[in-house]
């Protein structure tokens, strides 16, 4: 193994596959895998699992979440997922949250949110943030990432 940290995208747009894959490539701690299906998801989980799941909940064949709660099931879902969608709605995240996704990300999004909330769930890496411009943000009029809603300490 290089060291680098294995991720398998699940996305039915094959432009946003090949986007992500060509980001990937320009830098050498993630080593990107991508699928366009849930059935794909489960295939190549069930063969060896990822370090990072990014998954969109609107695929072809199957809703993300319930590929989540399947991998789950299995025993074969990976501790960091990142969530995609273009659905946002209180239940959809609750429930997202609920699975242990941690982090949701309304699309469309800047592709640099999405890698920085990567390098976040690996706090121990060498390599700092993905590399982007304060410009870029500004830039950027869409939501950035949905926070997993912090809980109340309950009381007695």
């Amino acid at each position: 193994m290089d060291g680098r940290k294995r991720v398998l995208l699940a996305d039915s747009s094959e432009e946003f596959r090949w986007l992500m894959w060509r980001s990937a490539a320009n830098h050498n701690f993630f080593s990107l895998a991508t699928v366009g299906s849930g059935r794909d998801v489960l295939l190549c989980m069930q063969k060896q699992t990822a370090d990072l799941l990014l998954m969109d909940t609107a695929l072809p064949d199957v809703c993300g979440l319930t590929v989540l709660d399947e991998l789950q099931r299995r025993g074969t879902a990976p501790q960091r997922v990142i969530l995609l969608s273009s659905i946002v709605s209180e239940q959809v995240t609750d429930q997202a949250f609920a699975l242990g996704v941690s982090h949701f990300i309304p699309k469309p999004f800047h592709i640099d949110t999405l890698f920085d909330a990567m390098y976040e769930l690996f706090p121990g890496c060498s390599c700092g943030h993905w590399p982007h411009s304060p410009q870029q943000d500004a830039d950027n009029p869409h939501p950035q990432k949905i926070e997993k809603p912090r809980r109340a300490p309950q009381t007695r």
